[in-house]
């Protein structure tokens, strides 16, 4: 019965480990997608808070690497990634450009 009891608190303990782990991932993408769009785009704070209200609403860290990704294309245009942006959200929580 220790044993039963040992593996479920070993596994539970592994599935609160890659939850908080994601977690942190998903918010360290958020700030690196913030951080890349003031430096490569003339943003209005507004325009700043609303792409990260957008982002916070994606919980997909495939989507966010690749939302990066197109950041760091020199040939990409904010139209670009509020386009992609939009794709990865529910349509009625679209960013308006």
């Amino acid at each position: 019965e220790r044993k039963i009891i040992y593996q479920q608190g070993e596994a539970e303990g592994f599935v609160k480990g890659r939850t908080e782990g994601r977690a942190e991932g998903i918010q360290a993408q958020c700030e690196t997608i913030s951080k890349l769009l003031r430096f490569r785009f003339d943003l209005t704070e507004t325009e700043q808070a609303r792409l990260a209200g957008e982002l916070e609403k994606i919980q997909e860290l495939q989507q966010l690497n690749q939302l990066v990704n197109g950041l760091l294309n020199k040939e990409s245009q904010l139209e670009d990634f509020i386009a992609q942006l939009a794709s990865y959200l529910p349509t009625n929580q679209a960013a308006q450009p």
